[in-house]
């Protein structure tokens, strides 16, 4: 037997929830799948950081929209998300770095962020943590925030399903049906799903579904790994997200202890396509020796968290794309296909502003915003080559604090 919808959402994560909630709330009968239970994937193994500074106009823009909608999210969704605006402190431990900090100030004040270069007594106050001997300069900015992350895309799933949004965890996809030009919906594991708009949100999946589609686009699941300390003496929530540029580690407060998180500097990719049907993102092979690496570069400005003992080690499958712009809008060549995709390690906390100018432009016919920057179109027959993607997606991880935040 044949279900029917308007829309056909693929993936339940911040991306797909969003877009799910998004269309739903403007009217559209929608469908949203996923392989696995929803909201379990890569979204709930996030750091939950909410930064605001980015590296375009846009994207800072978009960032700061997001973050403050996600503020108000609690009440709107009727969903606590643990949501803390504490700021962020972004350190530089060299003058090459302190460099970027300063360019970093430029893109936030243009934007309208108090943003500003503080001494590294000041970093010690906003983060008691702080070791100051080795900080050379630090960028204070007050709009930063965090949030639990396994609460942000299930909050949205269960406002999508307030709106009349069909839930269908445990639905694989496979195959994306079409007539001619025009996709008409969607085969799964069970029933096939006629509609005419179908959106790939599958998050370390979406590669597949847009080969699936007709459309390959350059992507590569990566893996990302975090731990969280047990309680840390004097941790306070509203003490500052911080970031060291060099040893390109992050971390916040977390239930009394200290969560860290860093970017490898030789990435792990994940090829699904090895991977048994089963896989999920917690099967992601981890390795605490990477995170003890990261700890050490970063223990003469945080000693405490470098000796404190581990409560959880976790890791999640974020999707880089080469240029580590997101991945937003039609899938040419497929009517009626579009995609959501290319969290490029920072999509969570975007999610808000990505789901509704989805949305938007699917229901309204063009979105509030260019988002040129993140279509598919983008991509030249370079990027067919395999390889080359995946040089270009993993230099991108490992440089992450460099080249994006």
């Amino acid at each position: 037997m044949t279900e029917t919808a308007d829309a056909v959402v693929i993936g339940s994560g911040g991306f797909g929830a969003s877009v799910a909630y998004h269309l739903a709330r403007r009217g559209m009968a929608v469908a949203l799948l996923d392989r696995h239970a929803m909201a379990s994937q890569t979204s709930p193994r996030a750091a939950g950081i909410a930064a605001t500074v980015r590296s375009t106009d846009l994207m800072t823009r978009f960032a700061t929209q997001a973050v403050d909608r996600i503020g108000d999210l609690a009440e709107e969704l009727d969903h606590s998300l643990g949501f803390v605006r504490s700021g962020g402190i972004k350190i530089a431990r060299t003058e090459t770095d302190a460099k970027i900090l300063d360019r970093n100030v430029e893109t936030a004040r243009r934007n309208g962020i108090a943003a500003e270069i503080v001494d590294a007594g000041r970093a010690a106050e906003l983060n008691p943590l702080v070791k100051p001997d080795r900080v050379v300069s630090t960028m204070w900015i007050p709009t930063d925030a965090y949030f639990e992350p396994g609460e942000l895309a299930i909050a949205y799933v269960g406002a999508a399903a307030r709106h009349g949004a069909r839930l269908l965890p445990h639905r694989a996809v496979t195959g994306i049906r079409r007539h001619g030009d025009r996709v008409t919906g969607v085969a799964t594991a069970t029933e096939p799903i006629d509609a005419p708009l179908v959106i790939d949100a599958a998050g370390p999946w979406a590669g597949q579904i847009a080969a699936a589609a007709g459309h390959p686009v350059p992507l590569v699941p990566t893996r990302h790994q975090l731990l969280i300390t047990e309680p840390i003496d004097g941790v306070r929530p509203e003490h500052a997200i911080l970031r060291i540029i060099d040893a390109a580690v992050y971390g916040r407060p977390s239930w009394g202890g200290f969560l860290m998180g860093g970017y490898e500097t030789d990435p792990v990719a994940i090829d699904l396509a090895a991977q048994p049907a089963t896989f999920e993102a917690r099967d992601t092979p981890l390795d605490f020796s990477v995170l003890r690496r990261m700890l050490d570069r970063a223990s003469d400005t945080l000693p405490a968290v470098a000796e404190a003992p581990i409560r959880v080690h976790r890791g999640g499958l974020p999707t880089m794309t080469v240029d580590g712009q997101h991945l937003v809008g039609p899938v040419p060549g497929s009517d009626g296909m579009w995609i959501a995709a290319g969290c490029n390690v920072a999509g969570l906390s975007i999610a808000p502003i990505i789901g509704d100018l989805l949305g938007e432009w699917i229901v309204d016919g063009a979105p509030s915003e260019d988002l040129s920057t993140m279509s598919v179109t983008r991509f030249g027959p370079e990027w067919a080559d395999p390889d080359h993607v995946l040089e270009a997606a993993l230099h991108h991880y490992a440089a992450f604090y460099r080249s994006t935040i």
